[in-house]
């Protein structure tokens, strides 16, 4: 019927042998952090993908999303990793370059002390770790031989690092919100390289005043910021969207990525831009070119595109949306 919804669209109880404290998704896999430590996960193969596959031995408090690996803080504080090293974004060296890349098992980041925040996606992992808290990271654009120092532009410490697809974000306790935009990627026709700190800048800064952040890029999608959100001290959000290839972004610390670009695209798309009708927000969500928002008050709104029915309308559609409540109840 046109305009509807499959049933794959439609949220659908996952019935966990214990109560779940965590989840994330990665690619075609997704994990639950079960109230005992042990992850459940299910997907990324026909051999799970109707069932689960638990952990044996409690290991993790909290997972970290990631695509496609999957790590996790465990109980005394590390980062834990595993799965593909691609441009060493498990925090371990990468050996391989140019070949068949193996399945890792997981073991953890050699990062100096307990481990804060963490955030992985893309080809970039970044914690902030030991008894400094400072920012570390590793992959592509910062080295592939594990993980480096970071020096931000201002003294302030990180107090969140969110991702989302293939982007890392970061908030600082001076409320600065930086991004790692497009990252470096060699060409199809050469064998891997992995590209150093020396060699690039992709950190910038994006905004100021905020007190949450949000982003999201699917990988090599050709945006330099792709989209996101804040949320400011008034509990307003504001947002941008990235159009994506052919297009110049000017960024705060006049960096220029241009992309074949004919014109710059207008500005309200790429500077964080207040979204109306939304106040008081406690948490904020940024997807593909979609974003998320709860009040206070637990109240739900969605907004964007809607062409998966991602805004829980009940419909799918090509026009962006304004915020509004899902169709479904919660």
């Amino acid at each position: 019927m046109a305009g509807s919804v499959d049933s794959y669209s439609t949220p659908v109880r996952i019935a966990l042998p214990l109560p779940a404290t965590d989840v994330v998704a990665s690619g075609g896999e997704s994990c639950a952090l079960l109230n005992d430590g042990r992850r459940a996960c299910w997907g990324g193969g026909p051999e799970i993908e109707f069932g689960f596959e638990i952990e044996s031995a409690p290991r993790f408090q909290r997972l970290v999303p990631a695509r496609p690996t999957n790590c996790g803080v465990t109980r005394g504080q590390e980062l834990v990793c595993g799965g593909f090293n691609h441009f060493g974004v498990l925090g371990f060296p990468w050996e391989n370059l140019g070949q068949f890349e193996a399945e890792l098992p997981h073991r953890a980041v050699p990062l100096p002390g307990r481990v804060e925040q963490a955030a992985v996606a893309g080809d970039l992992g970044c914690a902030v770790a030991g008894a400094e808290q400072k920012l570390w990271c590793w992959g592509n654009g910062w080295g592939c031989n594990g993980p480096k120092p970071v020096t931000l532009p201002t003294p302030a410490k990180v107090s969140a690092l969110t991702a989302g697809g293939a982007r890392v974000c970061l908030l600082t306790a001076d409320g600065d919100v930086y991004q790692f935009t497009d990252l470096p990627v060699p060409e199809s026709s050469l064998p891997p390289t992995c590209f150093d700190a020396e060699a690039v800048r992709p950190l910038a800064k994006i905004a100021e005043g905020a007190t949450q952040v949000s982003c999201f890029a699917d990988q090599f999608s050709g945006c330099s910021m792709c989209s996101g959100c804040i949320v400011d001290r008034q509990q307003r959000v504001l947002c941008w969207n990235d159009p994506g290839r052919y297009r110049v972004v000017t960024l705060d610390d006049n960096m220029s990525y241009p992309a074949h670009a004919e014109a710059e695209p207008p500005k309200s798309l790429v500077v964080p831009t207040l979204v109306k009708g939304l106040t008081h927000t406690k948490r904020i969500a940024a997807g593909n070119g979609f974003y998320c928002s709860v009040t206070e008050s637990g109240l739900l709104r969605c907004w964007g595109r809607n062409s998966y029915g991602q805004l829980g309308r009940g419909n799918t559609s090509d026009e962006e949306a304004a915020p509004a409540e899902p169709a479904w109840p919660l």
